[in-house]
C-alpha cells in the first residue's frame, strides 16, 4: 500500500513539474504554447542577472527547466548551448536575437516583436562620411539607432519598409549605451572612428540586433579640403627625464594642427599604465595661435628606465607620435630630509599643517611633535607618505601620547599654549627642527 501511495506521489510531481520529469533532449524540442509569453528585449550572457523592471532571464531558465534564480550561470549557459543546438543555432550560449525568436515563438506559440536582425551590409567597406546600407528584418518606421562597435552613431533613422536602413560612416560614436533605457544618463564622450574593421549592429525599442562586420578604409575628408588634410605635428614639450618611485611628474606636450582643428592627446606610459586612442585622453580646440598643449601627470611604482609614448590625432584620424624616457630611481638621492617652513606655522590643536621641504621618502617618514610620534589618520600608524618628496601633511594632536601598562586606562595630557617642535624621520636621515605656535591653552 505504501509503495502505491508513494508511486502516486511520484506521478503527481511529474504531472506538476513536467520540466524535470522529461529527458533533457525532449525538453528542447517545440512546444506549442507555454504557460505564459516571457518578453524578452536585450540580449544577455554568463554573468547577467535579472534588471529591475523584468524577470527576463528568470524566464529564460524556468523554460529551459532549471531552478529560475535571475542569475545567468555556468548551468544556465550549458542548458541554453543544448537549446541552441537543438534549433540549429550556433552554440554559443550567448542570449542573442535567433535564440530570442526562437524560444519566443516556441513559448508563445506565435511570433512576437523582437529585437531587429541583421543578414547583410552593402557595401561592406567605405572611409568615413561614406554611406552604407543594412539590409534584415524587424527595423522601425522612426526609430532606429546604429551602433558602431556598440556605440551610438547619431540620431534615430527611419526604415521604409522595416527591412532596410540606410546611414553615413560617422567621424565618432558615443559611449556604448541603451537609448531606449537610460536616455539622458548615456555617459557624454565620443570615440573616433579610425580606418579598420568594425562592427555594426542595430537598436530599436525591441532590443538591439546581431553584429555584422564593417571596414573602414580611410578617414574623412577634413574641413572640405579632400585628400589635402595633413596630419599634426608635434613641437617638442616639457618632459622629466628622472623621478623617484612614486613620485608624480609632468609632461607637456606641444602640437599643431595645419588645418587648425582640434587635437586628441593619448599617451602609453610604458608601464602597463595608458589612455589608449581612440578613447579621448586630452583634447586641446583650436586657438588664435594655432599652437595647442596638454598636460598630463603620472607616477611609477617601480624603479626602471620607461619609454613613454605620445599620441597626437586630428579630426579626421589622422596622428603623430613623439616618445621620450625617465629614470625611475627608487630613492631620493639627496642626504637627511631638510624642512623649510610649515603652513600655517600656528594655530590650535586639530589644526592641519603642511611641511615643506627637501628629503622625504616615499613612504616611512616619522612626524615628531614635541618628540612624540604622529598618527597618520590614513593608516592608523605612524608611517607617512610623500608622493613628491617635498610635502607632508598631518594634524596637530591634543595631547601626547603615553604608554600605558597592560590594561591600564590612560590620558592624553593637553598640550598648553606654546611653542612645540616639529621633525622628520626616515630611513635618509633625521631633519632639522621647526617650530608651531598653539594661541591658546586646550
Amino acid at each position: 500500500m505504501k509503495k502505491q501511495i508513494i508511486a502516486a506521489g511520484f506521478f503527481s510531481l511529474a504531472l506538476l513539474f513536467p520540466a524535470f520529469s522529461g529527458a533533457q533532449a525532449q525538453m528542447m524540442q517545440p512546444q506549442a504554447a507555454y504557460d505564459r509569453c516571457a518578453v524578452f528585449n536585450r540580449d544577455f550572457g554568463f554573468g547577467s542577472r535579472n534588471r529591475h523592471d523584468g524577470d527576463d532571464i528568470s524566464a529564460l531558465q524556468q523554460y529551459l527547466g532549471i531552478s529560475p534564480t535571475g542569475y545567468f550561470g555556468s548551468l544556465t549557459r550549458a542548458k541554453l548551448r543544448a537549446f541552441q543546438a537543438s534549433r540549429g543555432i550556433s552554440a554559443t550560449g550567448y542570449f542573442g536575437p535567433l535564440t530570442r525568436q526562437s524560444i519566443v515563438t516556441l513559448m508563445c506559440g506565435q511570433q512576437q516583436d523582437q529585437a531587429p536582425v541583421i543578414s547583410s551590409v552593402s557595401p561592406s567597406s567605405g572611409t568615413v562620411g561614406s554611406q552604407a546600407t543594412i539590409a534584415g528584418s524587424g527595423f522601425s518606421n522612426s526609430q532606429n539607432y546604429v551602433l558602431i562597435d556598440g556605440g551610438t552613431s547619431g540620431g534615430a533613422i527611419s526604415s521604409y519598409d522595416g527591412a532596410n536602413l540606410t546611414f553615413t560612416i560617422p567621424n565618432s560614436v558615443g559611449a556604448p549605451c541603451n537609448l531606449f533605457t537610460s536616455g539622458m544618463a548615456c555617459p557624454m564622450y565620443a570615440r573616433l572612428i579610425t580606418p579598420g574593421t568594425h562592427t555594426i549592429s542595430v537598436q530599436t525599442a525591441n532590443g538591439t540586433s546581431n553584429s555584422v562586420q564593417f571596414t573602414v578604409t580611410g578617414p574623412a575628408c577634413a574641413y572640405g579640403n579632400c585628400g589635402t588634410n595633413q596630419p599634426p605635428v608635434i613641437n617638442g614639450g616639457n618632459f622629466p627625464t628622472t623621478l623617484t618611485v612614486n613620485q608624480t611628474g609632468t609632461w607637456t606636450v606641444n602640437a599643431s594642427d595645419p588645418e587648425n582643428g582640434s587635437l586628441n592627446y593619448s599617451v602609453n606610459w610604458g608601464d602597463n599604465g595608458q589612455c589608449n586612442y581612440p578613447y579621448t585622453c586630452g583634447i586641446a580646440s583650436p586657438s588664435a595661435a594655432i599652437q595647442q598643449a596638454s598636460t598630463f601627470t603620472h607616477s611609477f611604482a617601480n624603479p626602471g628606465t620607461y619609454t613613454i609614448t605620445f599620441t597626437v590625432t586630428d579630426s579626421a584620424g589622422l596622428s603623430a607620435q613623439t616618445t621620450t624616457s625617465v629614470l625611475v630611481t627608487s630613492q631620493i638621492p639627496a642626504g637627511a630630509p631638510s624642512l623649510s617652513y610649515l603652513s600655517p606655522s600656528s594655530g590650535t590643536p586639530g589644526t592641519y599643517v603642511t611641511i615643506y621641504g627637501t628629503g622625504f621618502a616615499p613612504s616611512g617618514n616619522t612626524i615628531l611633535f614635541n618628540g612624540n610620534a604622529i598618527v597618520s589618520e590614513s593608516t592608523g600608524g605612524t608611517d607617512f607618505s610623500s608622493s613628491n618628496g617635498t610635502t607632508l601633511t598631518f594634524r596637530i594632536p591634543y595631547g601626547a601620547t603615553i604608554q600605558c601598562p597592560s590594561n591600564a586606562i590612560c590620558a592624553q595630557p593637553p598640550y598648553q599654549a606654546g611653542n612645540y617642535s616639529v621633525v622628520i624621520s626616515n630611513s635618509y636621515g633625521t631633519s632639522n627642527s621647526l617650530t608651531f605656535s598653539f594661541l591658546r591653552n586646550m
